[in-house]
């Protein structure tokens, strides 16, 4: 190789080094961030007492559990049959994370008397688990049997909650 080529080649591997080096670097959600902003919406449903701010994240956080159960890579149909789904590497299941937060927004809007509100939610739970054994379908409809128990009284309602 004469000096003009080798020269050719330095510039040449210097122009596409330099080309990779000022790429901007894309940032593309991942399902770790993904359940970095679930976890943050669910820490703050359990720490929030106010009905609206509870609901809101209650429909945030179903929406994130939709997503997340849709966000799987697509394959094509010819590989697809030899390739098995990803393990999920999460130690919390977003679906409970849902539901821990529904049946406490559930809760928070019974207790500031907004029993619709709370009855809509707790029957959301019911319909997301057809397994009737599950902890959170027990839970929502205790919470609704202490909703009609108490539904000519709603203070005592505060009382029994507050526990």
């Amino acid at each position: 190789m004469n000096g003009r080529q080798t020269v050719a080649v330095f510039m040449l591997s210097a122009a596409l080094a330099g080309c990779q080096a000022v790429l901007p670097e894309a940032r593309v959600s991942t399902s770790e961030d993904r359940f970095q902003d679930a976890w943050s919406t669910y820490t703050h449903c359990l720490k929030s007492s106010d009905p609206r701010e509870t609901e809101r994240a209650a429909v945030r956080l179903r929406r994130a559990v939709q997503v997340m159960n849709e966000a799987t890579p697509t394959v094509p149909a010819l590989v697809g049959r030899f390739v098995g789904q990803p393990p999920s590497r999460l130690a919390v299941e977003p679906r409970a994370m849902w539901a821990a937060c529904a049946l406490h927004a559930a809760r928070t809007a019974a207790t500031e008397g907004h029993a619709p509100t709370a009855v809509d939610l707790l029957h959301s739970v019911l319909a997301a688990y057809p397994e009737a054994e599950s902890y959170y379908v027990a839970q929502a409809r205790m919470t609704l049997l202490l909703l009609a128990s108490f539904a000519d009284s709603p203070s005592s309602l505060r009382l029994v909650s507050s526990r």
